[in-house]
């Protein structure tokens, strides 16, 4: 244990810690949380489970579907939240920084999208920005301004 101090001879000697239960993990809230936009580290990454875990599709978290209503979600008889997935992607900017990304699709093309961005990421392709329309009040010009990559929107 690292706390136990031995006197030899008149010197103190500390034990070698090399337990790695001591040493500082990474900060991992902002993948725990899927915080989109905010900039993450390959050490953040592999502290939360690695690439693999941040590439997923799933249902619509309650959270994010009740952000849609009103903005990108307006009741109607042709689409529901049954029909369309949460992705959950890494992408990289323009200044070659990694960050926390996600988007809404149809679910049955959520899986192939989500490949195809894995495969861009894998390649380093700049995205500036993949964050919900809901985030710019499904305001289409706002969200060009701010080149923001996107998916679903539901426009009566």
């Amino acid at each position: 244990m690292c706390a136990a101090i031995l006197t030899i001879c008149g010197v103190i000697a500390l034990p070698s810690c090399s337990n790695n239960d001591d040493a500082v993990k990474p900060d991992t809230s902002v993948l725990d949380n899927w915080q989109a936009g905010k900039t993450v580290t390959k050490e953040i990454v592999d502290a939360f489970g690695g690439i693999d875990k941040c590439f997923a599709t799933e249902p619509i978290p309650d959270g994010v579907w009740a952000c849609m209503q009103g903005k990108t979600y307006k009741e109607n008889p042709y689409i529901g939240r049954d029909d369309l997935r949460h992705i959950r992607a890494l992408h990289w900017d323009y200044d070659n920084q990694m960050h926390v990304g996600e988007m809404i699709v149809n679910k049955q093309i959520a899986d192939r999208v989500a490949t195809i961005l894995r495969h861009l990421f894998d390649a380093k392709y700049p995205i500036q920005r993949m964050l919900l329309p809901d985030v710019y009040d499904a305001d289409d010009e706002t969200q060009m301004r701010d080149n923001n990559s996107s998916c679903f929107c539901y426009r009566a």
